[in-house]
């Protein structure tokens, strides 16, 4: 039987509630990652953040909004945006001995492609579909 800690992402990098767009999108750029778990000020998991959010976040911060031109008025009100405003609140989550066949069905119902997984209330890892598929192709080039 596989389990989720046989292929999650283990280095997973979690991020105060308070972290600001822009710092984020520096995390996503300097890490290569599409998804960062929310933490709150006790360390506790409250959210996270998909690169594609962002990605349709910054389509709505333009320099021009219905014909009035925002100017620098928008793009403060951008570099103000924190992870709070931003996240997705209502996420699923696993455990790290649970299946991957559960983790399938759970990111299977998920927009985002990516869960939380912990060891009692520890994080401890992100499950991502991409972790999913990197496992089937070196099981399927195995010989």
């Amino acid at each position: 039987m596989l389990f989720i800690s046989d292929v999650m992402t283990k280095n997973v990098i979690a991020i105060p509630a308070q972290t600001t767009v822009v710092e984020i999108i520096d995390i996503f750029q300097e890490n290569r990652i599409h998804h960062l778990p929310v933490t709150n000020a006790n360390g506790r998991v409250i959210g996270i953040v998909h690169k594609n959010d962002l990605s349709r976040l910054l389509g709505h911060f333009s320099v021009y909004d219905k014909g009035r031109d925002l100017g620098i008025i928008g793009l403060e009100r951008f570099h103000k945006l924190m992870a709070k405003d931003v996240m997705t609140h209502n996420i699923s989550v696993l455990k790290e001995d649970d299946t991957i066949n559960e983790a399938i069905c759970v990111l299977r119902e998920n927009v985002h492609h990516a869960i939380p997984v912990f060891r009692g209330s520890t994080l401890v890892g992100i499950i991502t579909t991409h972790d999913i598929l990197r496992h089937l192709i070196r099981q399927t080039a195995s010989p």
